[in-house]
């Protein structure tokens, strides 16, 4: 039939379940070079012309030994063109409304920087068979067994990140009349700090921009605003994915792993997974919509390869991302815009605060505790704060730290924001009992890092007693000289 006969070499092809699909490789000319894949129907008893397939498959590379899932909206076939691990690579794309997606590389261990085509699997696609010429085998091309292969694996260590911390320090640069002035720092998201000397710890690789704002003390007025060299956070070692913390039901996140960053290494995969669902994609940046209220968790399997050894390498990370209805999430963002203005320690200078440091209060505040994952005041903590006011109305040259903590569960990221809302809470109601502003020195929120108990038991089961001790606000005490 010269539907489909019509160039000089046709190696392999496919039949779809029922016999109405022809998926096959050919040469011609009409190709975009190599060996393209085409497709064939059956209408009314005939082979229809045979048409290659979409842009996304075919390459000026070679594309053969195409298989078909049991569906037949599954394509399996191994290519030279598209980007993979060496010579020929199996890929699956899926057909979405009559159009073949942008094929993804199985990756490892699938494929290897030798040949690797002619996959073969049962219905369930979880087993099958597969030709390569890898190295370990007994010639040149073996058969090799595949279970369990169709879906990228997420088993492997979490990776580690390290905090990229750089410290900025005006000390050997100031003069008689600095003692006159503040220093504030401006960082990423609304973040400042205070003082001569200062540290930030930046989440992400990447370049920022860092301002200082130098202020007259007396006035409060900016007397000079310069912009620092941008910070260059790079050829670090980093697996992670940019995502909002939170976000609305129902509307776009954006996730971006392009922030990965692996010295010496290539990425050549990106697999995604969210809550328990493998996602047919391929790729370091994309968007999807959280139609679902809840916690939402999100992993990544990163491939690499290192020209240098030519090894490949599987790097794991996750995080979550909590979905709100479009009220809590408003509600969410004024108390995160909260949380970072008490983080911010605008509540008075580093240098005032180095000029109040003293031994010896001479009386004690007592720590207030929340319920799991709250933030809110109980009836009981309101009554050691009551305490505690009238503790700072007898001693009025009392100046005071506070210190927001959490216990150990959920994410590190959620949980520094939760110690930052308790704080809030504790600082709001000193003010609104008679506590003065210019009294609250400092406020300082540390998340789950500086735990009063451990949160789990020598064996390593779960501590109750241990983290109920953690949900806390602290009080130190410093006292004017």
């Amino acid at each position: 039939d010269e539907s489909i006969n019509f160039a000089q070499y046709q190696p392999h092809g496919v039949f779809s379940k029922g016999g109405q699909t022809f998926i096959f490789s050919s040469n011609s000319k009409e190709g975009k070079g190599g060996l393209d894949l085409y497709e064939s129907q059956i209408k009314n008893g005939k082979w229809s012309k045979a048409q290659p397939l979409s842009g996304l498959i075919n390459t000026k590379e070679n594309e053969d030994s195409p298989f078909l899932s049991e569906s037949g909206d599954v394509l399996y076939f191994s290519s030279k063109g598209h980007e993979g691990f060496g010579a020929y690579d199996v890929f699956k794309s899926v057909k979405e409304n009559g159009e073949w997606t942008k094929p993804i590389n199985l990756g490892m261990p699938i494929n290897s920087p030798a040949d690797d085509i002619y996959l073969s699997i049962n219905k369930e696609e979880n087993k099958g068979y597969l030709s390569s010429n890898r190295f370990g085998g007994k010639g040149a091309m073996d058969i090799y067994y595949l279970e369990d292969f169709a879906q990228p694996r997420f088993d492997c260590d979490l990776y580690v990140n390290k905090p990229f911390t750089v410290t900025f320090d005006l000390s050997k640069s100031l003069d008689n009349r600095s003692s006159a002035l503040d220093f504030k720092w401006n960082f990423e998201n609304g973040i400042y700090k205070y003082g001569t000397i200062v540290k930030h710890s930046f989440k992400y690789p990447g370049t920022y921009n860092v301002s200082l704002d130098i202020i007259d003390k007396e006035s409060g007025k900016i007397e000079h605003d310069e912009q620092i060299e941008e910070i260059k956070i790079e050829d670090v070692d980093f697996v992670g994915v940019k995502m909002n913390q939170i976000g609305e039901v129902g509307k776009n996140q954006h996730l971006d792993a392009s922030v990965t960053s692996l010295k010496g290494k290539e990425i050549r995969n990106c697999f995604w997974k969210i809550n328990e669902k493998i996602l047919p994609v391929d790729t370091v940046v994309f968007d999807t919509v959280f139609n679902e209220i809840g916690w939402h968790q999100i992993k990544i399997n990163i491939v690499s390869f290192d020209d240098s050894l030519a090894t490949f390498e599987t790097f794991c990370q996750e995080d979550s991302i909590r979905i709100l209805s479009a009220e809590d999430y408003l509600r969410e963002l004024e108390k995160e815009k909260l949380s970072i203005d008490s983080s911010n320690n605008d509540l008075l200078s580093s240098t005032v605060i180095d000029s109040l440091l003293t031994k010896g209060a001479g009386f004690k505040l007592n720590p207030v505790y929340f319920h799991f994952d709250k933030s809110y005041l109980t009836k009981q903590a309101r009554v050691i704060l009551d305490d505690n006011i009238s503790k700072l109305k007898e001693n009025r040259n009392a100046y005071i730290i506070i210190k927001g903590h959490t216990d150990a569960m959920g994410e590190n990221s959620y949980n520094e924001k939760l110690s930052a809302r308790r704080s809030v809470s504790v600082v709001k109601y000193l003010q609104v009992n008679g506590v003065e502003k210019a009294r609250i020195v400092e406020v300082q929120n540390f998340g789950e890092s500086k735990p009063a108990a451990p949160n789990t038991t020598e064996n390593g089961l779960d501590s109750p007693k241990g983290r109920k001790l953690n949900r806390r606000v602290e009080f130190q005490i410093i006292k004017s000289k």
